[in-house]
């Protein structure tokens, strides 16, 4: 009977594999190497490519010595699934996640220039733009 601690990537004791400052990483399990990404849409495509490739890789080889590689999204160093952040009550990452979204601070924003700097008029206008505009050769 092997004495050997196994890697638990689901649950409520799950284990950390990456780094937490990685916000989104992916994991190539079987080489052990990290690649970090700047973002979950980033993520997923590193991973599914990789994924792809290491199928098709195995598919051409029948040895039972064949590497079995899989690459796994993390988020802060642990295994990401949308179930499994809602979970553990943590935003998934998911621009258009009803319930992650409820949780988001939205930024206000000039509904002219699109600008962040306040302070905003009534009419969702930044005080630059809220200015009456001169009219052209008008003094």
């Amino acid at each position: 009977m092997s004495t050997e601690k196994r890697t638990v990537l689901f649950g409520p004791d799950r284990d950390r594999v990456g780094y937490e400052e990685h916000e989104w990483s992916v994991w190539i399990l079987g080489m052990d190497d990290l690649h970090p990404q700047d973002s979950l849409p980033e993520a997923l495509q590193f991973a599914a490519e990789h994924n792809a490739c290491f199928a098709d890789m195995r598919m051409h080889d029948s040895s039972q010595y064949a590497p079995v590689l899989h690459a796994i999204v993390l988020h802060h160093g642990y295994a990401w699934t949308q179930a499994t952040e809602h979970a553990h009550q943590v935003d998934c990452g998911i621009e258009d996640c009803g319930p992650c979204s409820l949780d988001r601070t939205i930024p206000i924003r000039c509904s002219r220039c699109k600008g962040e700097d306040g302070p905003f008029t009534d009419d969702a206008l930044c005080e630059p733009c809220a200015r009456p505009m001169p009219l052209a050769g008008a003094m």
